[in-house]
């Protein structure tokens, strides 16, 4: 079966018409189907890859993970540039910018769950970067000890708030601090962008780094889901109303095209999707 799977997968890396995911998730029963190993990531990256998760699984029949997103950093990211990636996983997009800023920037990344920090560590030493400056720890509003929740389903997932799926699943404590308190206590002159996928906690990391946005400037990407922001207290009007103060232009990220959103306008047409925050 894994033989089989290897073989698909160099085809769908490079065709994946519509109908493909239901058609793999028919013939590779998520549940059972398992395969673990090292593929090659964005042209030339390396990432090691366990197909029981639903990030990596993705990357092994696709060759990467919303595309559209990745395309945008691709475009935006230059050498030289310092990096924020809050929500960072297992380096999905830590590794792509740490090759795009090169020797003389930095890519700080974020991730809490001790599981998947150590496997983002595993990634980043499996393609020898030395500007990617790893921290066990989540982000929010304010510095505290918070309880981390993991999905029952997929515990590569994370979340500082018990969503509806992660009830019943693992929690432990973990440390909480802001992005203007991190950009203080690593003395970081400069920041080119944000990238926050926090699961609901989106909107309160922007919030705890309302310091560092006025002075740096940064393109802030980040994701915006209307029920796990519900958990946090957090609404789209909130979203809108901070970047429009803080002089900063909303864009829905689609393959397509990214999508201008007037500040009269009501929230995304989409209750889940990535939104692109540019300094005006």
């Amino acid at each position: 079966m894994n033989t089989f799977a290897i073989m698909i997968a160099a085809i769908t890396r490079k065709f994946y018409p519509r109908g493909t995911h239901r058609l793999l998730k028919f013939v590779f029963n998520p549940k059972k189907f398992k395969w673990q190993g090292v593929i090659t990531y964005d042209t030339n990256l390396r990432i090691n890859i366990d197909t029981s998760y639903n990030i990596e699984r993705e990357l092994f029949f696709k060759g990467h993970y919303y595309k559209c997103v990745t395309d945008i950093i691709n475009k935006i990211v230059k050498s030289g540039d310092v990096i924020l990636d809050i929500g960072a996983n297992i380096g999905t997009r830590s590794l792509i910018m740490g090759k795009s800023v090169g020797h003389m920037g930095n890519v700080f990344a974020f991730e809490p769950h001790p599981d998947v920090f150590k496997r983002l560590n595993d990634n980043i030493k499996l393609n020898n970067f030395n500007n990617i400056t790893t921290f066990p720890i989540a982000l929010s509003d304010k510095t505290s000890t918070e309880e981390l929740y993991s999905y029952i389903d997929d515990n590569r997932n994370s979340s500082l708030y018990p969503l509806n799926d992660i009830k019943g699943g693992e929690h432990s404590k973990i440390a909480v601090s802001t992005i203007d308190s991190i950009v203080e206590e690593a003395k970081i002159n400069r920041l080119n962008l944000i990238k926050i996928n926090a699961r609901g906690s989106d909107l309160l990391i922007i919030k705890g780094g309302e310091k560092s946005i006025i002075k740096f400037r940064p393109i802030v990407i980040f994701e915006y889901n209307k029920e796990s922001w519900a958990h946090s207290g957090s609404k789209w009007h909130d979203a809108s109303d901070f970047f429009e103060r803080n002089n900063h232009s909303l864009y829905l990220i689609r393959q397509e095209k990214t999508i201008f959103l007037n500040k009269n306008n009501p929230p995304p047409p989409i209750t889940s999707c990535d939104i692109l925050a540019v300094p005006n």
